[in-house]
Parts: structure tokens; sequence; C-alpha cells
């Protein structure tokens, strides 16, 4: 099992406030061999597609910033 914390930057609209937000991302059962950092890269899309499917609008990919990912638990 890997898991993994992904630190993401969020505003409302136009906004100049930025607000820190953790998504946590597990994998599990993984049967074959992945470096740690395809399982980052995973995860920091996995995280990308949550947001798109929640703000519904390409053009907001300009109001969140992925900051870090961080294995949590290997």
């Amino acid at each position: 099992m890997r898991l993994f914390n992904v630190y993401v930057s969020i505003r409302k609209g136009s906004g100049s406030e930025w607000y820190p937000k953790i998504f946590t991302v597990e994998y599990t059962d993984l049967d074959f061999d992945i470096s740690t950092e395809d399982l980052r890269e995973w995860a920091k899309e996995d995280v990308r597609s949550q947001l798109r499917a929640a703000m519904k609008d390409s053009l907001n990919e300009e109001n969140w910033i992925i900051e870090n990912v961080e294995l949590n638990k290997a």
C-alpha cells in the first residue's frame, strides 16, 4: 500500500486569497513494480481529475496549484 498527501492551494474565482487543502490518495494491492516517483505523478493526476470534476470548468485550473506530494506510507 502507498499513501500520498497532495498539498494544493485553491482560490475562489479571481480573488487574491489562496486556501490550502490536503488530498489523500491511496494505492492498494499494486501487483507490479512501479516507482514511487511514478506513483507521485499518478497521485497528482488523480487530484487534478478530482478538481476538474468539482470545478466543471477547465478555466478554473488557474485557481489551483499543486504545491507538493509526500509519501505518507509505504
